[in-house]
């Protein structure tokens, strides 16, 4: 077949359209593969009850030492047993109002650690409660005490109020 000459810009429509084509197919395929699945759960839309069996779920991936059972003692205040001290553990509470969740990477181990503490001063002593190698498990680790906080909020508010919301 003999070379056509072709009208002046067809060939940047064609590439531009193949170009169009490839990126829907692109997007069709992918989906939203990638993002951690356990992650996807809209927090804003668990209980309680949800949010601290997720966090006992994580906690069962670290090591021992680092392991904590989480439960409610009342709307506003988490329960820790920690498995550090015994075989029966070492309880401490933490109130969720004056909650304070950071969380630091150890520099020799790389590992990301969350620890829990009080904003009641500066003195309050900080307890580290979760490490892991991976950044998205940490922030959701923290991210589901930080939604706990929030619910501990609105119950408060709840019970002034006599209705839920702000």
């Amino acid at each position: 077949m003999p070379f056509a000459f072709q009208a002046r810009g067809a060939g940047r429509r064609h590439l531009l359209t193949m170009l169009l084509i490839a990126t829907v197919l692109a997007a069709v395929m992918y989906q939203g593969k990638g993002y951690p699945e356990e992650d996807s759960v809209d927090g804003k839309r668990m209980t309680a009850r949800e949010h601290i069996a997720s966090l006992n779920a994580f906690g069962q991936a670290v090591p021992r030492e680092m392991r904590h059972l989480v439960a409610l003692k009342d709307s506003c205040t988490l329960e820790l047993t920690s498995m550090r001290r015994s075989a029966e553990g070492h309880a401490f509470d933490v109130p969720l109002l004056s909650l304070d969740a950071s969380s630091r990477t150890d520099r020799e181990t790389g590992q990301i650690v969350v620890a829990i503490g009080s904003l009641d001063g500066p003195d309050a002593p900080q307890h580290e409660v979760y490490q892991t190698g991976r950044w998205h498990e940490a922030i959701s680790y923290r991210s589901h005490l930080r939604q706990l906080m929030r619910l501990c909020a609105e119950t408060l508010h709840t019970d002034e109020s006599g209705h839920a919301g702000f």
